[in-house]
């Protein structure tokens, strides 16, 4: 048996039992003291905001600034003569403060007691309260100051024990709970005091030090064999006096011998401060052993009731092992001598008293020590308890070395990317093409548990056996057990072999731009579709293209954000417009769905789902669909869509579910469509050909519409393409009319077209001084303003034309900065009464508080000049904020390395963007469309200044450039023929049924009042009895708006009976929206009627009838806008007032 034996000197045992007093009075007294009330002032220090002495005091104290520090952009307040010295600093914020650290200043700063006290300045009653915070020592106290406080002179804040060492301070802000406005930083005064210091830093027994901070009580035992021991105190404050016993000892220094009976020798120890007011006892009870015994084993030891069969009081270690379930393990230490005491992890249990001690999972060391009568001798028993593992997770995961798909919950903290995480238990796994075999590699995240795959056990980071694959979807099952067999988890991969989906043509409600819906069929787990957050509508689906009449009973999908899905559905479709369920779950959705139902034949498939709240990202990282028959890519004899269409100037970006393109040229193109099927015929302009011949000079007077039909081989389904060609704005003969330009000729900006753009952006002032016009040139100056200006850091400037402009080409010549620091746009936006500018010198702030539409024909940082970004938002009042053409970024121009010229062109349905002539971005636009018709409402800005850091101040001041800037405008067909019959929301003739409420939101034909419902099954009717009988085009007008249904079912009763037409409303927006042409009879009501399809929002305003010659050719309902008649006086219609604003 070991036995440790210590002889010492002064032979004890540590075990120092702390019994605590807390310190009452030990440290300091705050406020008004009455032991100072005849103690002089031996030294003052006082930490000033200036250095130049102290003119308010007779005979004033020499100051010091070193010390001081302000933070949080204080300013210099006023130099008032109740200021301390020269003058004060004020600041109005929470986040400024100034402190005043004595230690660093000129004058000496030792230990002891101070009196502390500020400087108050002079302050009114709209003033901010003065907090103060006094630290030392570890600690704070902090004091605030209302506006009833003297003003100019000192305020005392308290008698503080400073130990001098170097982290005290004194801090002055704004009290946060407190009212707004300026508080003011001056000075702080220290005036030294006779200390009060009597603590002790550190007590010794012997050669040990047994001291604890706030601790005055201590008991301290020895062996028998120690007959004197010796007592070292050392004060906290040098210059405090110390008795032993009643004699005085020297700092740091030992007492004599005090010699020990057997038991308790208490021994006083006092401290007494410089001011003899304060003192201190603290007091040790040495005691002294009586007994001899020097047995120090174990006779037996027990573990939760049963002793342990190994043990042996020679042997001082074991180990042993419990379940995970064990969370704790009562011991039992029975000590051989009764004498003796025993300590389990420190505590002392009297013998045969059991003790319950918490594990952890793995090696808990538990000490139990055997203490003899005689605390000199000691024995330690170590017990090492094991607690196994419960832990049946896996840390990888894959198949044939590929990332599995899971879906995506939208949960705080949780992993938001695909793939393997060890607490998803479901999984999906497309087997890509050239797969015929299945191997799983799995690895435990603890080396002790046993993995299983199928029910075969392999061992863990290793490969299982090669599993049979499939065709269809097959179940395979991981499963993992603990260390302690006691837990087990099973994870479930779905695996499908030979997905109908994979690849092919794809449809949504709506999609992100960067996660668009052909991410849900690319095979690829790790991509995925989404919709866009800013959409309003309460479901969300996308629709695949088979390509050909497909047989199909199972479907696989893997969500993103599934606890935001009300419900799903797996619809069938042969055209795409008919839809049939497949399967219905009015459940929420799980990560991943593998669901069967009976086999259906169809060419469409569609994922279908409710959203549970509106606002939300929803989608799909895959969709799959399986039957009996392998998938092909080939497509059917009932496939009517192209595959491409070549220019002779080169390839457009073509997806084949797109039916209407725009060609901008500026020379003749020859147009060969390339077809998507075998035995499928064409027409292209009406004729059977293989390509057309467009000549430059057939788009003079504007844009000419090619139709290309495409007929399926099976002649069952048709197909019409429509290319819209059309010049270059800027080339003359598109049909634009130049509406306003200046080239900044001349020496000042014309006040006459523009306004300044003043106010602060970011880190920016704009100025109207930073603007001016020379050389013909308007001219931006970019500048760093001087420190202390009480401004921004920057100031930069811009203009805004005060004519309101709208729908049309904007263009303008411009010249970028090439260092860091400044953005320069080209944007156009309404004005609210948010904005301030100046109009010559007058300041000018609108009063209307309508919403903005912002569209941005450039956006450039000058530490990118090769970066033109354009984008489209809609600014609500309020200035909630949404982007409907997202950011994308042009790299083909450097736009410092000269001028280049840029344009953009807004129309009802499009944004097309340019550079030097090249347009390089299209969009349709679904958003807010302005104020008025023509989309007027809009104002052109030239700006340029700093949204982000670092700029490179060392090459200000700099500028940018614009050469000049023009808008042109053309007739869009917006205003109603002089003989159009129209019918508006507000007239008798139109009613509704359900639930409709009005909003200003989405703008109307002749006045802000549209109507809306989200209600399946509410209508409204438009009705009127024409004059005339006879062929008349029926027009909608579309009051679009981002949130808007995609499926608006508008009805026409004609002399020829019925006729439905679904339309967009989230595109083609606020303009007229043709649903065909149709004969009506005399007196007989022409009736237009719309219905709700679902739940998001349903726009109604007015219907408009239009006399049309007797021509046997229907157009196509829902072609889109109708042309305006040409043979139409226009004099007359420009005269006819409809350009009214709206709000």
């Amino acid at each position: 048996m070991y036995q440790s034996f210590r002889r010492m000197v002064f032979c004890f045992l540590a075990l120092v039992l702390l019994m605590s007093s807390g310190l009452s009075g030990i440290f300091e007294a705050y406020g008004a003291d009455t032991a100072y009330a005849t103690e002089s002032v031996q030294q003052t220090i006082i930490i000033d905001n200036d250095n130049e002495g102290a003119p308010n005091i007779a005979g004033g104290f020499p100051t010091t600034t070193k010390g001081y520090f302000s933070s949080g952009m204080l300013g210099g307040g006023s130099k008032s003569t109740l200021a301390y010295a020269k003058g004060a600093q004020n600041a109005n914020t929470n986040t400024a403060y100034a402190t005043y650290t004595p230690s660093l200043s000129e004058q000496s700063f030792t230990m002891g007691t101070y009196r502390v006290s500020v400087w108050i300045v002079q302050r009114t009653a709209a003033s901010a309260r003065l907090m103060t915070e006094v630290y030392r020592n570890g600690e704070s106290t902090k004091s605030a100051y209302d506006n009833a406080a003297p003003a100019g002179g000192w305020v005392e804040l308290g008698i503080f024990d400073f130990q001098a060492a170097g982290e005290e301070y004194v801090k002055l802000s704004r009290d946060p709970g407190g009212p707004t406005g300026y508080f003011n930083s001056d000075s702080v005064k220290f005036e030294k005091l006779p200390s009060r210091i009597h603590t002790l830093r550190d007590l010794q027994v012997g050669s040990t030090s047994i001291f604890q901070p706030t601790v005055t009580s201590y008991t301290y035992l020895v062996s028998n064999a120690v007959h004197e021991i010796t007592i070292t105190p050392t004060a906290t404050d040098p210059s405090a006096e110390i008795r032993v016993n009643g004699v005085v000892v020297n700092n740091g220094s030992s007492s004599e011998s005090i010699p020990l009976i057997i038991g308790d020798n208490e021994i006083p120890i006092d401290v007494q401060a410089v001011n003899s007011s304060y003192t201190q006892r603290y007091t040790v009870v040495v005691k002294r052993s009586a007994g001899n015994n020097t047995n120090v084993t174990l006779s037996d030891l027990q573990l939760n009731g049963v002793p342990l069969q190994e043990f042996d009081p020679s042997v001082t270690s074991y180990t042993y092992t419990v379940q995970n379930a064990s969370s704790s393990i009562t011991i039992l230490p029975i000590s051989a001598d009764t004498a003796a005491s025993v300590k389990v992890n420190g505590t002392v249990i009297s013998s045969e008293q059991p003790i319950s001690v918490d594990l952890t999972v793995g090696n808990n060391e538990i000490d139990i020590v055997v203490i003899a009568q005689d605390p000199a001798y000691s024995q330690h028993y170590r017990l090492n308890i094991y607690r196994q593992k419960a832990d049946a997770t896996l840390k990888k995961l894959q198949i044939n070395g590929h990332e599995l798909t899971r879906g995506y919950n939208v949960t705080p903290g949780q992993n938001q990317s695909p793939g393997f995480e060890p607490d998803v238990i479901t999984y999906s796994y497309e087997v890509p093409n050239g797969e015929n075999e299945l191997i799983i590699t799995a690895e435990t995240s603890d080396l002790n548990a046993v993995l299983f795959v199928n029910g075969a056990q392999i061992s863990s980071g290793t490969d299982s056996m090669s599993i049979l694959l499939v065709h269809g979807v097959q179940t395979i099952q991981v499963e993992v057990q603990a260390e302690d067999r006691s837990y087990k988890k099973q994870y479930d991969i779905t695996v499908g072999n030979g997905n109908h989906t994979r690849g092919k043509p794809v449809r949504t409600t709506q999609e992100y731009y960067l996660t668009p819906g052909k991410y849900a069929v690319d095979g690829d787990g790790a991509s995925v579709w989404r919709n866009v957050l800013a959409d309003g509508t309460p479901y969300v689906w996308l629709e695949v293209d088979l390509l050909r009449r497909t047989s199909f009973n199972r479907a696989v999908a893997a969500f993103y954000n599934y606890t935001d899905m009300q419900s799903f559905k797996i619809q069938y479709s042969d055209d795409g417009l008919q839809w049939q369920d497949a399967y219905i779950s009015q459940a929420k959705p799980s990560s991943i769905e593998n669901v069967s139902f009976p086999e259906v034949t169809a060419r469409y498939v569609r994922f279908y789902a409710d959203k549970a709240k509106d606002f939300v990202f929803t989608g799909l990282y895959s969709f799959e669909i399986y039957g009996a028959t392998p998938p092909t890519n080939v497509p059917g004899e009932n496939y009517e869509r192209l595959s491409g269409i070549t220019l002779s100037n080169g390839l457009i970006s073509f997806d084949p579910y797109s039916t209407d393109y725009t060609i901008v040229t500026d020379r003749d193109i020859t147009l060969t469509p390339v077809k998507g099927a075998e035995g499928q015929t064409l027409k292209i302009d009406g004729q059977s050909q293989s390509n057309l011949l467009v000549s430059k000079e057939s788009l003079f007077g504007g844009v000419r519409t090619v139709p290309i039909e495409v007929t399926s081989q099976d002649g069952s389904r048709k197909l019409v393409y429509r290319l819209h060609i059309e010049l270059v704005p800027s080339v003359p003969g598109s049909g634009y009319t130049l509406a306003f330009e200046d080239e900044f000729n001349g020496s000042a900006l014309n006040n006459d077209q523009w306004y300044y753009r003043i106010g602060s952006n970011a880190y920016t002032d704009n100025k109207k001084e930073n603007v001016s016009v020379s050389d013909g040139f308007l001219r931006i100056a970019l500048k760093k303003e001087p420190a202390g200006s009480g401004g921004r850091a920057y100031s930069g400037g811009g203009i805004i034309t005060k004519p309101l402009l709208g729908y049309g080409y904007y263009e303008t010549r411009f010249k970028q900065w090439n260092k860091e620091g400044f953005h320069s746009s080209f944007w156009i936006a309404g004005l609210n009464q948010r904005v301030t500018v100046l109009d010559g010198d007058q300041l000018y702030s609108p009063t209307t508080d309508y919403q903005v539409n912002e569209i941005d024909g450039f956006e450039i940082d000058t530490s990118h000049p090769d970066g033109v970004m354009t984008a489209g938002h809609y600014w609500w009042p309020g200035d909630a904020h949404l982007t409907y053409v997202p950011y994308t970024t042009y790299s083909e121009v450097d736009s410092s390395d000269g001028f280049h010229t840029y344009g953009m062109e807004w129309t009802p349905t499009k944004i097309k963007f340019y550079v030097d002539g090249k347009m390089f971005r299209e969009e349709f636009y679904p958003g807010p469309h302005g104020a008025g018709t023509q989309g007027r409402g809009q104002h052109l800005w030239l700006t340029s200044l700093v949204y982000k850091l670092p700029v490179a101040d060392d090459q200000l001041p700099a500028e940018v450039t614009y050469d000049y800037f023009k808008f042109y405008t053309k007739d869009y067909g917006l205003d109603a023929p002089l003989d159009a019959v129209i019918v508006d929301n507000g007239d008798p003739s139109y009613s509704e049924t359900g639930t409709w409420s009005s909003t200003t939101d989405a703008f109307g034909y002749d006045d802000n009042d549209t109507r809306f419902t989200r209600t399946v099954g509410d209508q409204v009717n438009w009705s009127k009895a024409l004059e005339t009988e006879g062929n008349y085009e029926v027009r909608i007008w579309n009051p679009s708006f981002h949130n808007s249904t995609t499926q608006a079912m508008y009805t026409v009763q004609h002399a020829g009976g019925s006729t439905s037409v679904m339309i967009d409303q989230k595109m083609g927006g606020q303009q007229w929206i043709s649903l065909g042409t149709y004969h009506f009879t005399q007196d007989e009501e022409a009736t237009v009627t719309m219905t709700a399809m679902d739940t998001a929002y349903l726009r109604a305003d007015a219907v408009m009838f239009v006399p049309k010659a007797n021509d046997p050719t229907n157009p196509e309902p829902g072609a889109g806008p109708a042309k305006k008649d040409k043979d139409k006086d226009k004099d007359k219609d420009k005269d006819k007032d409809k350009d009214k604003n709206k709000n």
